[in-house]
């Protein structure tokens, strides 16, 4: 089971923020030790590809994390993810919309306004980071032709699965998980 780790208050951000992941692989170890082949490394290693995404070298662990003024969250799982956390503001969608999106996201984001926005930017980023491509890389669009957000992408032959979570009111939070739809749990870190 995938598990998101939350975390509200002051945190570090970069490499200063890698003791908060570093805890909730942990946790999430511990959760997980029926299915866990090894301990939990005392000094798990964290890198960075070349575009940035975050990863360990010496745990078969996948994680996302995310923030926003305030909020921190991570997801760790056995599937490749990705993760978004927005607290909603006002921003000047119009702008970025005619920016960043396709015809048929233009067309959602008119009709659903700022939500809508967030909606749309919230699913990109989690699709961005589960591929290690970030927010500009190759993604087809996330509205149907009927105006619909879609629940699952096609990437060249590789499912793609979004879930809206409910964390806080006025947040937007979306995971995206590649190979299966899958339950996940919520956890809280304390430090």
């Amino acid at each position: 089971m995938d598990i998101l780790y939350c975390f509200f208050g002051e945190f570090g951000h970069g490499e200063s923020g890698y003791p908060l992941i570093r805890l909730g692989a942990e946790a999430y170890y511990r959760e997980n030790m029926d299915v866990m082949d090894t301990d939990f490394p005392v000094e798990a290693h964290i890198e960075r590809t070349e575009k940035g995404k975050p990863y360990f070298t010496d745990i078969d662990m996948e994680f996302s994390l995310s923030h926003s003024e305030g909020i921190w969250v991570c997801v760790y799982s056995s599937n490749p993810c990705g993760l978004d956390v927005q607290v909603k503001k006002p921003v000047d969608w119009q702008r970025i919309t005619k920016r960043f999106f396709n015809q048929e996201e233009l067309m959602y984001v008119e009709t659903h306004g700022q939500e809508g926005f967030y909606h749309l930017w919230s699913r990109r980023e989690a699709l961005g980071k589960c591929l290690g491509s970030g927010l500009f890389g190759d993604i087809p669009s996330l509205v149907d032709f009927d105006g619909r957000l879609r629940e699952e992408v096609d990437i060249d032959g590789e499912l793609f699965f979004f879930t809206q979570i409910q964390l806080k009111e006025n947040v937007e939070c979306v995971l995206c998980r590649k190979g299966e739809k899958r339950d996940f749990m919520i956890r809280e870190l304390e430090i």
